[in-house]
């Protein structure tokens, strides 16, 4: 509410303290390959790595949460239920979330008219970001010896008389194991989900701080802004930025990139918020997905909105204050535009 540049310097100053030591590093898929048979720069060869490095400790992590003693499982699970409960989940991508991930080699937008996009294509995310396989299932994908089938009909249609099981014809994919049998019975009946690590904070969600918060205080963005987004571009063969960005411009990228290379980590809805963008992107938007209901070969693959319209109103950038605390304390101001005495909880 009271913005100060210099703040930006604070975060640029600890960034470089972390980057500056040897002891962090990113985990890198063009490195010790898990699977002498998968070739380098394939979506394969990088998911490997990508899904490994949440179970793994590596240089790429500051700071995790160990699995628990008494062997219940941290972090996200629930969601990896699609492959061995027919589509039983509740983690739906967007096919706007969808859609950011850009096309491969070239880095052009699938939007652009010259990037030869096609959303019923069959080409299994080869010519995508492939970040985008191992970030999301999407309808048709496949994944060793499992393909992800949500329309009506298919293996992971909603089976359970549950409406929200699927709703967009996207599941979460980024933290599901493919190393781990659906039907192997050693591994105590948990389908493809093994014990992780909780990633609370790594060298990749640094580098992009640290490039946002040294892009605002440059004029024009410097070398070190571009090194640090292409170092996580890079390293899943995804091409350099272009050269000659605005601050603005730049800006735009890095929020990009942290959508891509963050999704489902729980950063997007404090992201729009922080940015004050979230009235554009959601205040009447909806989400969007494929046409669930239909068979594949019925208009499954016409891209429908989803449910109600999103809300989000200038006075949501801010929670209102509980109206016990404010009983208890009279001298506190409610909020903008909130009632002083709102129905929120304590």
């Amino acid at each position: 509410m009271n913005y100060d540049k210099s703040r930006w310097r604070k975060v640029v100053e600890a960034c470089k303290k972390v980057m500056d030591d040897p002891t962090y590093s990113l985990e890198s898929p063009q490195s010790e390959p898990d699977d002498p048979e998968l070739e380098p720069g394939t979506w394969e060869y990088y998911y490997r790595k990508f899904v490994d490095r949440q179970f793994k400790y590596t240089p790429e992590i500051i700071w995790l949460s160990h699995p628990t003693i008494d062997g219940r499982w941290e972090g996200v699970n629930a969601m990896w239920r699609n492959r061995t409960e027919n589509g039983f989940h509740w983690m739906n991508g967007s096919y706007q979330l969808a859609m950011e991930f850009e096309m491969y080699p070239s880095g052009l937008m699938p939007s652009d008219p010259e990037s030869g996009y096609d959303f019923t294509n069959a080409k299994q995310g080869e010519d995508r970001d492939p970040r985008f396989k191992a970030t999301l299932a999407f309808p048709g994908a496949k994944y060793d010896k499992y393909t992800y089938q949500p329309w009506a009909g298919g293996s992971d249609s909603n089976n359970h008389g549950w409406a929200e099981a699927v709703l967009t014809g996207i599941c979460l994919q980024k933290y599901i194991d493919p190393m781990f049998s659906d039907s192997d019975p050693n591994n105590g009946g948990r389908g493809n989900c093994r014990r992780n690590f909780t990633r609370i904070f790594a060298l990749n969600e640094l580098l992009l701080n640290f490039a946002e918060a040294q892009n605002e205080l440059d004029a024009t963005p410097s070398q070190a802004v571009y090194d640090a987004v292409n170092q996580i571009r890079n390293r899943v063969g995804m091409p350099d930025l272009p050269t000659g960005l605005t601050q603005d411009e730049m800006r735009k990228k890095i929020w990009h990139e942290r959508r891509v290379e963050l999704a489902f980590e729980d950063f997007r809805f404090f992201d729009i918020r922080r940015w004050r963008i979230a009235e554009e992107v959601m205040n009447g938007k909806y989400i969007q997905g494929y046409d669930v209901p239909k068979p594949q070969d019925g208009g499954f693959y016409n891209i429908v909105n989803v449910k109600r319209p999103l809300i989000f109103q200038k006075k949501d950038y801010l929670f209102p204050l509980g109206t016990s605390e404010i009983l208890m304390n009279p001298a506190l101001q409610q909020n903008p535009n909130w009632p002083k005495l709102s129905t929120a909880a304590n």
